[in-house]
């Protein structure tokens, strides 16, 4: 099975807050074993996966974690009629894989550096 990276960035760039800031805030109300995940989005140009896919996301000197992707059942909040279910439009995916007009140039250089990385 070969591996494909589809996605760089660097987030102390990316992110309002940095890694260990939004760690040690939510530390401070939040009681954090091993094995929680802490999602704080995706930078621009994110790809979408399918059933089978491996997906490997790292924070330098925090940690890795590695997920198999799989089919699940409809979430709870379906029925409930919460949230919002996902949207494939031209418009998300312009956003999604950094072609918009709104995102920012450095963003953009990311998605070609990851396009032609080896």
């Amino acid at each position: 099975m070969s591996s494909q990276l589809v996605q760089e960035a660097d987030i102390a760039d990316a992110l309002i807050f940095g890694s260990h800031y939004v760690l040690a805030d939510i530390a401070r109300s939040t009681t954090l074993l091993s094995g929680d995940l802490i999602l704080t989005g995706i930078p621009a140009h994110s790809r979408s996966v399918n059933h089978g896919d491996v997906v490997e996301t790292e924070i330098t000197n925090i940690g890795r974690v590695r997920c198999t992707i799989a089919a699940g059942d409809t979430p709870r909040a379906a029925a409930l009629d919460v949230g919002h279910a996902p949207i494939n439009s031209e418009e998300v995916r312009r956003v999604a894989l950094g072609t918009d007009t709104r995102v920012r140039e450095d963003l953009k250089a990311g998605l070609q550096k990851a396009r032609t990385r080896p």
